[in-house]
């Protein structure tokens, strides 16, 4: 929201639009859009108010620099032409404008294989490291800010890189079974995001690009 304080935003992948109606709060006006009809509908049942417009994420209906701000989270890894995303997102955001995207971090959640084999997740097309994420946006963005959240130490992401290498299942079963051991301890200050270079991996995968 701290981004989105006065600003006309898009919420590309909305799902029922629980993250619209938080951006709404800040922004002078959100709207929102998904490519499954019933997101849409639930989302217009939700609340009448909202702009809810059914719609993919590489074909943009919108002018050029339509909005100061473009939020698009966990939704990169389901598009089959990422570098059209990427290229729609720069071209709807207005000059001085924010896209914010996130996704999951490959090395965690499929880990031990490459960004051109298929995922464990049958709805996920790729999944991506920080740095694959990064070059991609940069390729459209002149800035891009990577910052992660759920912090995995650089030893336990080897280990499970060395599993995932071994059986694909085996390694996402193990880091599936650290989360659940680890739930009882997890505090809300461990998903704030953070800056990735300590050598530490985040789950989640954010950019903040201009």
């Amino acid at each position: 929201r701290q981004f989105c304080d006065g600003q006309t935003v898009l919420d590309a992948a909305c799902g029922t639009g629980y993250g619209s109606r938080r951006l709404a709060s800040a922004a002078a006006r959100v709207v929102s859009l998904d490519i499954a009809a019933d997101a849409v509908a639930a989302a217009r049942r939700t609340s009448a108010a909202m702009r809810v417009l059914l719609g993919d994420a590489t074909r943009l209906p919108f002018p050029d620099a339509s909005f100061g701000v473009f939020v698009s989270f966990e939704t990169i890894e389901h598009v089959r032409d990422d570098a059209t995303y990427v290229r729609e997102a720069r071209r709807i955001v207005k000059p001085g404008g924010t896209f914010l995207c996130s996704t999951p971090n490959r090395l965690l959640v499929n880990p031990g294989h490459t960004l051109s084999d298929s995922p464990f997740n049958p709805y996920h097309v790729r999944e991506y490291s920080n740095q694959e994420l990064a070059s991609l946006l940069r390729t459209v963005f002149s800035s891009v800010e990577m910052l992660g959240q759920s912090r995995y130490s650089a030893g336990y992401t080897r280990i499970l890189g060395a599993i995932g290498r071994r059986s694909k299942l085996a390694g996402v079963r193990a880091h599936q079974l650290r989360k659940l051991a680890g739930m009882p301890l997890e505090r809300r200050p461990r998903h704030e995001p953070f800056h990735p270079g300590s050598g530490d991996e985040p789950e989640v995968l954010l950019a903040i690009c201009r």
